[in-house]
């Protein structure tokens, strides 16, 4: 039977769950159907179950680990069938050795002599589930599942390689159970039924979302109780394809649904005491739409996120205890004290960009550009912390210094640059005095290529004038010279050119981006040409009689799908997209935008791209992008593999992991740092040199 352990115990204890093995290992045979194994291990001297065994299943040419619960349960999935695999179970001095056949499809149930009473109380209950973190598409692995028993004790158990965990013996009744991860946690309410099993599965199209798609977020209360509407279920349904996603509200009243393409959705919460439906949800391709209930009772809901956090000690090892303080700009907005864990939490947050001050007597650590959204947590998990004997390497990418960079120009010739800018120049006069400067000054330091497009006919793909080099300001400024603004937009079928261009600069880990510049919608995307009496024609350029040419008919129901998707196709590749509006882009300023987003490279504010009405704001938009590529990537090396634990820092200000690619740093390639969002823009707006930091244990 599960007993209850207090958190300081359970937290110093090495025996705190089942682990359930469940990964398609390389060696399995996939021709043949996997089956399980699953029983109980047990003292011999007492009959009672070993909790926290270590277990080593040996058969073939496997070999896995696994730890047993609390009353000596395991279950190891996806095994293949064989003869003669062998289960040790040790614990102290304690050794079980069973030997047992696996069955294709069939759990094998090997069975200790040793257990001499029931598994658990058949009063009690048990739960299980499946975790996946939506905000990364990526299963919660090793990470703490945490069930709050009336009385105040908890019971705990790990997540294994699949995000699938187990917890057996809970007592009859309603209890809050927490999963936390790296960069996710979420709680929820779960009932529990004697001899029963309750199954939370949240791994339902747990996939990696693409950069084209987008997510719906929603908060509830209960207008019955006015509490928080907890374990409502939500279905998205797709009003297209009628595809259907589904997700559990939890203690907060919230839910995410992530990796919807983009189109209309319709939202339904059920729930007892409350039944909602919203018909007609839009989402674009990287949008985060928010789904509340006005009409009910509760009301609107407020906008907040929270902050939560668990931080290393640098000075002291370990993890870090003592005040904590949200700041906003100058004013300290709230303070805490964090655990004996080294946990914190600020909720209830206005969205923002917030920093977070850790200090005690003679001691800081400031975290820099948390970025907090509307029904979301932003994370400062730090999950391994180097101890006070560790060896500790610094990496320091000094813009100013290192200059390593690529960058594709991909710019717009097409007959509309011919018009003129906001300040009365010619824009393709403009863009080439612009990017002429800005090549030239840096030619020989960052590699330069460029793309322009359209080709001499009307709706030809641009082709490529200068490939990605060092000292290539001369050819640019020569291919420059040579063409003059003619023919339509064909945006999206220049960037599949881009990509194909980029890709075998892929594979050394240093800098490199796509620069797109342009003045218009992206026409020329049709198959087949609408025409301008069409409904759905979005003229892009009027000629002199004032009529809409096919090639400057934007069709506003498809030509936006396919810029947006191939920008998608590029960021998948781990590079990112700068889009830069000319003047006359405002009437499509929502298509930029999407790009923008899309591309990775969204500004903060109603305009996501660049914004250019002249030669000066154009030559600052390309020096700003070319400091930004610069200056957010990091190139340690194999040093990053062999690392225990990892410090980013910019300047002073320290910058945590984010996962999900939004607000922080990730490893994004063997050997390589990239900061995002908030911290990216610091990183590049003061040019401060950004210091990756390897500490690895003696």
């Amino acid at each position: 039977m599960a007993q209850p352990r207090s958190l300081h115990a359970l937290l110093l204890s090495l025996a705190s769950g089942v682990l359930v093995f469940g990964a398609c290992q390389c060696e399995d045979n996939l021709n043949l159907v996997p089956g399980a194994v699953q029983g109980r291990v047990c003292d011999p001297d007492t009959g009672i179950g070993l909790d926290g065994a270590a277990l080593s299943l040996v058969g073939g040419t496997i070999s896995r680990e696994s730890v047993s619960d609390q009353t000596g349960s395991y279950i190891i999935e996806r095994v293949p069938p064989g003869r003669g695999y062998t289960l040790t179970a040790t614990l102290g001095a304690v050794v079980r050795e069973l030997s047992f056949d696996v069955a294709p499809g069939e759990t094998a149930i090997p069975e200790d002599t040793a257990c001499r009473g029931p598994i658990g109380d058949p009063t009690k209950g048990t739960l299980d589930g499946q975790i996946c973190n939506r905000h990364t598409g990526q299963l919660i692995t090793n990470g703490e599942v945490i069930l709050a028993l009336p009385d105040g004790e908890l019971m705990i158990t790990q997540t294994n390689d699949e995000g699938r965990f187990l917890l057996t013996g809970i007592p009859v009744g309603e209890h809050v159970v927490t999963i936390r991860g790296e960069g996710f946690q979420r709680s929820f309410l779960v009932t529990i039924e004697a001899g029963g099993t309750f199954t939370l599965d949240l791994a339902e199209d747990c996939e990696v979302p693409s950069a084209v798609e987008g997510s719906i977020v929603g908060s509830f209360c209960n207008p019955a109780t006015l509490d928080n509407l907890i374990g409502a279920d939500v279905l998205v349904t797709s009003n297209d394809t009628a595809e259907t996603w589904s997700d559990i509200t939890d203690t907060a009243g919230e839910f995410l649904v992530n990796g919807l393409p983009p189109g209309l959705y319709t939202v339904e919460v059920s729930h007892a005491d409350y039944s909602f439906m919203e018909p007609a949800v839009e989402v674009t391709a990287g949008s985060v739409e928010v789904v509340l209930d006005p009409t009910s009772e509760c009301g609107d809901r407020p906008q907040f996120g929270r902050i939560e956090g668990q931080i290393c000690d640098i000075d002291a090892g370990g993890r870090f205890v003592g005040d904590v303080d949200l700041i906003q700009g100058v004013t300290v907005v709230e303070s805490t004290v964090s655990d004996s864990d080294g946990r914190f939490a600020f909720n209830a947050i206005q969205p923002g960009t917030y920093s977070v001050r850790a200090h005690r007597d003679g001691y800081e650590r400031v975290f820099t550009g948390v970025v907090v959204e509307p029904f979301a947590t932003a994370f400062l998990q730090e999950s391994d912390c180097p101890g006070a004997q560790d060896v500790c390497t610094p990496h320091v990418n000094d813009p100013t210094v290192t200059q390593d960079g690529r960058i594709m120009l991909v710019v717009d010739k097409s007959g509309s640059m011919g018009g003129d800018d906001a300040s009365g120049q010619q824009k393709w006069q403009g863009m080439k005095n612009a990017l002429v400067s800005v090549t030239g000054a840096l030619d020989s330091t960052v590699e330069f290529g460029m793309l322009l497009f359209p080709q001499n006919d009307t709706c030809g793909p641009g082709n490529l004038q200068v490939a990605l080099g060092l000292n290539t300001g001369t050819q640019i400024q020569s291919a420059l010279n040579n063409v003059g603004p003619e023919g339509g937009t064909p945006t999206a079928l220049t960037l599949v050119e881009a990509r194909e261009q980029i890709t075998p600069y892929l594979t050394d880990g240093r800098p490199l981006a796509v620069l797109l510049a342009t003045d218009g919608g992206p026409n020329c995307e049709t198959g087949q040409m609408v025409t301008d009496t069409s409904p759905t024609c979005r003229c892009t350029d009027v000629d002199t009689q004032g009529q809409c040419q096919l090639h400057n008919c934007l069709d506003i129901e498809t030509d936006n799908d396919g810029p947006v998707t191939e920008i998608g196709r590029i960021r998948d590749l781990g590079v990112n997209t700068f889009v830069v509006g000319v003047t006359g882009v405002e009437n499509f300023a929502d298509v930029l935008n999407t790009m923008a987003t899309v591309g990775g490279t969204a500004l903060p504010g109603a305009t996501k791209y660049y914004d250019a009405q002249n030669e000066a704001q154009l030559q600052a938009a390309l020096e700003a992008i070319t400091q930004r590529v610069l200056s957010c990537r990091v190139n340690v090396g194999a040093e990053l593999d062999a690392a225990d634990s990892i410090n980013v820092r910019i300047g002073d200000m320290v910058v945590t992991r984010d996962t999900a690619r939004e607000n922080g740093w990730d490893i994004t390639a063997p050997g390589v740092i990239d900061l995002f969002g908030a911290p990216c823009d610091i990183a590049s707006s003061s040019t401060t040199p950004v210091t990756v930091e390897t500490c690895v244990s003696p």
